[in-house]
């Protein structure tokens, strides 16, 4: 299964999350916010899918989430993380 990594928590990131989700992919939610599960309770719309995909559903046979967030993450030049060591990380394609 595949496994794509979103970088944010705006409505934009959740909702791209939730369509992900919903066409079966796993996602990883990388986020500055230290308690990423207030993000869920902030965008009380996105509860379904994303409530599912934190509370029981997995992807494929294993324990492996469909939804992981992690947070305490800063992205960019001053970060924990560059974009550039993202993109160098990164798949070069589908697997």
């Amino acid at each position: 299964m595949q496994r794509i990594a979103i970088i944010g928590e705006g409505p934009a990131a959740l909702s791209t999350a939730e369509k992900l989700i919903s066409a079966g992919m796993c996602v990883d939610l990388i986020t500055q916010c230290t308690a990423p599960f207030g993000l869920l309770r902030r965008f009380a719309g996105l509860a379904g899918v994303l409530g599912d995909a934190v509370t029981g559903s997995h992807c494929g046979p294993g324990t492996t989430p469909r939804l992981r967030l992690i947070g305490n993450v800063h992205v960019g030049a001053e970060g924990d993380i560059t974009h550039n060591e993202i993109h160098r990380l990164s798949a070069a394609g589908d697997r």
